[in-house]
Protein backbone atom coordinates (compact mmCIF):
# COMPACT_ATOMS: atom_id res chain seq x y z
CA UNK A 1 0.00 0.00 0.00
CA UNK A 2 2.70 2.49 0.42
CA UNK A 3 3.94 2.09 -2.46
CA UNK A 4 0.75 3.02 -4.32
CA UNK A 5 0.64 6.90 -6.09
CA UNK A 6 -1.41 9.09 -3.62
CA UNK A 7 -4.58 9.16 -5.56
CA UNK A 8 -4.65 5.27 -4.90
CA UNK A 9 -3.95 5.31 -1.40
CA UNK A 10 -6.44 7.80 -0.81
CA UNK A 11 -9.00 5.63 -1.96
CA UNK A 12 -8.08 3.05 -0.42
CA UNK A 13 -7.92 4.65 3.48
CA UNK A 14 -10.81 5.31 5.03
CA UNK A 15 -11.57 8.97 5.42
CA UNK A 16 -15.14 10.02 6.28
CA UNK A 17 -15.11 13.55 6.22
CA UNK A 18 -13.82 13.57 2.72
CA UNK A 19 -16.08 11.02 1.98
CA UNK A 20 -19.00 13.56 3.60
CA UNK A 21 -17.27 15.80 1.03
CA UNK A 22 -17.69 14.61 -1.72
CA UNK A 23 -21.51 12.76 -1.45
CA UNK A 24 -22.04 16.65 -0.65
CA UNK A 25 -20.48 17.36 -3.96
CA UNK A 26 -22.32 15.28 -5.89
CA UNK A 27 -25.81 16.41 -4.10
CA UNK A 28 -26.12 13.73 -1.75
CA UNK A 29 -25.64 16.10 1.68
CA UNK A 30 -27.59 13.56 3.91
CA UNK A 31 -26.58 10.60 2.12
CA UNK A 32 -28.70 8.15 0.69
CA UNK A 33 -29.95 4.54 1.40
CA UNK A 34 -28.88 1.91 -1.16
CA UNK A 35 -29.20 -2.49 -0.65
CA UNK A 36 -25.91 -4.74 -0.48
CA UNK A 37 -26.22 -8.48 -2.04
CA UNK A 38 -24.15 -10.74 -0.31
CA UNK A 39 -23.52 -14.54 0.12
CA UNK A 40 -24.41 -15.03 3.21
CA UNK A 41 -23.33 -18.59 4.04
CA UNK A 42 -19.35 -17.83 5.19
CA UNK A 43 -18.97 -15.74 8.49
CA UNK A 44 -16.44 -14.03 6.23
CA UNK A 45 -18.66 -12.68 4.07
CA UNK A 46 -21.02 -11.71 7.09
CA UNK A 47 -18.47 -9.62 8.99
CA UNK A 48 -17.43 -7.86 5.93
CA UNK A 49 -20.84 -7.05 5.00
CA UNK A 50 -21.31 -5.68 8.62
CA UNK A 51 -18.28 -3.64 8.98
CA UNK A 52 -18.99 -1.93 5.62
CA UNK A 53 -22.35 -1.09 6.63
CA UNK A 54 -21.11 0.36 9.59
CA UNK A 55 -18.76 2.25 7.90
CA UNK A 56 -21.30 3.62 4.81
CA UNK A 57 -23.45 4.54 8.46
CA UNK A 58 -20.44 6.39 9.09
CA UNK A 59 -20.88 9.02 6.10
CA UNK A 60 -24.85 8.93 6.27
CA UNK A 61 -25.37 6.04 3.60
CA UNK A 62 -27.80 3.74 4.98
CA UNK A 63 -27.12 0.00 3.60
CA UNK A 64 -29.64 -2.53 3.81
CA UNK A 65 -27.96 -6.15 3.63
CA UNK A 66 -29.71 -8.42 1.59
CA UNK A 67 -28.43 -11.54 2.55
CA UNK A 68 -28.41 -14.56 0.32
CA UNK A 69 -27.65 -18.05 1.15
CA UNK A 70 -28.56 -19.92 -2.14
CA UNK A 71 -25.16 -19.81 -3.77
CA UNK A 72 -27.08 -20.62 -7.34
CA UNK A 73 -30.03 -17.51 -6.46
CA UNK A 74 -26.49 -15.16 -5.69
CA UNK A 75 -24.80 -15.61 -8.61
CA UNK A 76 -27.67 -16.07 -10.90
CA UNK A 77 -28.43 -12.23 -9.49
CA UNK A 78 -24.85 -11.18 -10.61
CA UNK A 79 -25.32 -12.53 -14.34
CA UNK A 80 -28.50 -11.36 -14.61
CA UNK A 81 -27.39 -7.61 -12.90
CA UNK A 82 -30.42 -8.37 -11.08
CA UNK A 83 -29.25 -5.96 -8.53
CA UNK A 84 -29.99 -1.97 -8.08
CA UNK A 85 -26.88 -1.01 -6.03
CA UNK A 86 -24.27 -2.83 -4.32
CA UNK A 87 -22.92 -6.56 -4.93
CA UNK A 88 -20.31 -8.20 -3.21
CA UNK A 89 -17.95 -10.74 -4.61
CA UNK A 90 -14.59 -12.16 -3.88
CA UNK A 91 -12.28 -13.06 -7.14
CA UNK A 92 -10.37 -15.90 -7.22
CA UNK A 93 -6.87 -15.97 -7.66
CA UNK A 94 -5.33 -16.31 -11.90
CA UNK A 95 -3.10 -14.77 -14.33
CA UNK A 96 -2.61 -10.97 -14.37
CA UNK A 97 -4.47 -10.69 -17.50
CA UNK A 98 -7.40 -13.28 -16.51
CA UNK A 99 -7.80 -11.01 -13.56
CA UNK A 100 -7.82 -7.62 -15.45
CA UNK A 101 -10.19 -8.46 -18.42
CA UNK A 102 -12.80 -10.51 -15.95
CA UNK A 103 -13.06 -7.16 -13.32
CA UNK A 104 -12.67 -4.59 -15.47
CA UNK A 105 -13.19 -4.93 -19.38
CA UNK A 106 -16.62 -4.67 -20.83
CA UNK A 107 -19.29 -7.37 -21.52
CA UNK A 108 -17.46 -9.37 -18.77
CA UNK A 109 -20.02 -11.44 -16.34
CA UNK A 110 -17.90 -10.54 -13.08
CA UNK A 111 -17.45 -7.02 -14.08
CA UNK A 112 -19.85 -6.45 -11.23
CA UNK A 113 -20.11 -2.29 -11.33
CA UNK A 114 -20.59 -2.62 -15.28
CA UNK A 115 -17.14 -0.26 -15.66
CA UNK A 116 -16.82 0.85 -19.50
CA UNK A 117 -13.85 2.50 -19.97
CA UNK A 118 -12.51 1.73 -23.60
CA UNK A 119 -8.57 3.60 -23.48
CA UNK A 120 -7.71 1.14 -20.38
CA UNK A 121 -9.59 -1.95 -21.82
CA UNK A 122 -7.45 -1.11 -25.17
CA UNK A 123 -4.24 -0.62 -23.00
CA UNK A 124 -4.97 -3.96 -21.16
CA UNK A 125 -5.24 -5.78 -24.95
CA UNK A 126 -1.97 -3.94 -25.80
CA UNK A 127 -0.16 -5.37 -22.69
CA UNK A 128 -1.39 -9.17 -23.34
CA UNK A 129 -0.03 -8.59 -26.48
CA UNK A 130 3.55 -7.23 -25.44
CA UNK A 131 6.39 -10.23 -25.97
CA UNK A 132 8.83 -8.21 -24.19
CA UNK A 133 8.74 -9.34 -20.04
CA UNK A 134 10.04 -6.39 -18.93
CA UNK A 135 7.51 -4.00 -20.55
CA UNK A 136 4.74 -5.99 -20.08
CA UNK A 137 5.43 -6.22 -16.08
CA UNK A 138 6.28 -2.30 -16.04
CA UNK A 139 2.36 -2.32 -18.22
CA UNK A 140 1.08 -4.87 -15.21
CA UNK A 141 1.70 -2.61 -12.45
CA UNK A 142 0.10 0.44 -14.36
CA UNK A 143 -2.93 -1.26 -15.45
CA UNK A 144 -3.40 -2.65 -11.48
CA UNK A 145 -3.24 0.60 -10.10
CA UNK A 146 -5.00 2.82 -12.49
CA UNK A 147 -8.92 1.17 -11.69
CA UNK A 148 -8.06 1.76 -7.30
CA UNK A 149 -7.64 5.42 -8.35
CA UNK A 150 -11.14 5.45 -10.60
CA UNK A 151 -12.55 3.18 -7.74
CA UNK A 152 -15.39 0.81 -9.43
CA UNK A 153 -15.44 -0.87 -6.78
CA UNK A 154 -15.32 -0.63 -2.56
CA UNK A 155 -12.19 -2.44 -1.93
CA UNK A 156 -12.56 -4.73 1.06
CA UNK A 157 -10.29 -6.29 3.43
CA UNK A 158 -9.35 -10.12 2.38
CA UNK A 159 -8.19 -13.07 3.59
CA UNK A 160 -5.37 -16.01 2.55
CA UNK A 161 -5.79 -19.01 1.38
CA UNK A 162 -3.73 -22.66 1.51
CA UNK A 163 -3.92 -24.98 -0.45
CA UNK A 164 -3.00 -28.89 1.18
CA UNK A 165 -2.02 -31.77 -0.98
CA UNK A 166 -2.19 -35.33 0.36
CA UNK A 167 1.30 -36.06 -1.41
CA UNK A 168 0.92 -40.10 -0.61
CA UNK A 169 -2.28 -39.52 -2.90
CA UNK A 170 -2.16 -40.34 -6.67
CA UNK A 171 -2.59 -37.47 -9.48
CA UNK A 172 -4.33 -35.27 -6.19
CA UNK A 173 -2.88 -31.54 -6.44
CA UNK A 174 -4.42 -29.80 -3.62
CA UNK A 175 -8.18 -28.63 -3.87
CA UNK A 176 -9.39 -25.44 -2.86
CA UNK A 177 -12.68 -25.61 -3.04
CA UNK A 178 -15.53 -28.22 -4.67
CA UNK A 179 -17.88 -27.54 -7.34
CA UNK A 180 -17.55 -23.23 -7.23
CA UNK A 181 -14.08 -22.10 -8.61
CA UNK A 182 -11.59 -23.58 -10.40
CA UNK A 183 -8.57 -22.37 -9.26
CA UNK A 184 -6.99 -23.09 -12.97
CA UNK A 185 -8.64 -20.06 -14.14
CA UNK A 186 -10.95 -22.35 -15.91
CA UNK A 187 -14.12 -22.08 -14.03
CA UNK A 188 -17.35 -22.14 -16.63
CA UNK A 189 -19.62 -19.73 -16.84
CA UNK A 190 -23.41 -20.33 -17.49
CA UNK A 191 -25.46 -17.53 -18.21
CA UNK A 192 -28.95 -17.33 -16.43
CA UNK A 193 -30.45 -14.70 -18.57
CA UNK A 194 -30.22 -14.87 -22.52
CA UNK A 195 -31.40 -11.76 -22.91
CA UNK A 196 -28.97 -9.84 -21.15
CA UNK A 197 -26.46 -12.21 -22.72
CA UNK A 198 -27.97 -10.98 -26.13
CA UNK A 199 -28.00 -7.33 -25.26
CA UNK A 200 -24.34 -7.72 -24.12
CA UNK A 201 -23.06 -8.87 -27.29
CA UNK A 202 -22.79 -13.04 -26.83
Amino acid sequence: LEELPEAAREVIEYNPEKAKQLLAEAGYPDGFECELVFYSVTQVNRDRADMLQDMMADVGVDLKLNAMGDYGAYIGTMYSKRYDHMYMLNHGEGNPFLILRKSFLPKQAWNVPDWIDYDYEERVLTARAEIDEAKRNAALKELNIYPIEHCPYVILPTEDFYRYAWSWVGNFYGQGVIGAVNGSGGAARVWIDQERKKAMGY
